[in-house]
């Protein structure tokens, strides 16, 4: 039997769910700014990752 290996994630992917996390947690807030430049230094990245999620989500699910 051979498994199959987890995708790693892409950066974009992982600032989306910490973005998530951080909703879920209460730590962000409904109507509360995601700024680009400081959610990319909190997520250790660059910030076009951040630019695309933090923008509104077309639907349910942000996929």
């Amino acid at each position: 039997m051979t498994s199959v290996p987890t995708p790693i994630p892409s950066r974009t992917q992982y600032v989306l769910e910490g973005i998530k996390h951080r909703i879920l947690t209460g730590q962000l807030t409904p109507g509360q700014a995601l700024v680009e430049t400081e959610l990319a230094a909190q997520f250790g990245c660059r910030r076009p990752p951040c630019a695309r999620r933090s923008r509104p989500s077309p639907g349910p699910g942000w996929s």
